[in-house]
């Protein structure tokens, strides 16, 4: 989670409590009847908390901050989620043409 690095050690800590990490990674692919896989979805929401939404990171809301990841949070922030996702679809659709140019240039 680096949307904010401010944020950082609060956005790890949470992630550590839920038994992830930083590098977390997962598959691209639809369960329970076409839906992402829902610990992605809080990743990513967790990921693009910013603005008003970060009073989600108050030690109030410590243990229960990954539950409310599985709900949307706020317009901004499903719409911040979205823009990820497709700003990240855009890096490796750009890197797989760079293989390939690279590949029928040699």
């Amino acid at each position: 989670p680096n949307h904010h690095p401010q944020y950082f050690d609060d956005k790890a800590d949470i992630l550590e409590q839920a038994g992830l990490d930083t590098t977390a990674a997962f598959e691209l692919k639809t369960v329970d009847g076409g839906y992402p896989d829902p610990n992605l979805v809080q990743f990513l929401r967790l990921t693009c908390l910013s603005g008003a939404d970060l009073f989600l990171l108050e030690p109030v809301f410590r243990n229960e901050i990954w539950d409310f990841m599985g709900f949307p949070v706020s317009e901004t922030n499903e719409r911040a989620v979205g823009e990820l996702i497709q700003d990240r679809c855009r890096e490796g659709l750009a890197e797989l043409n760079a293989a390939a140019t690279e590949a029928a240039d040699a």
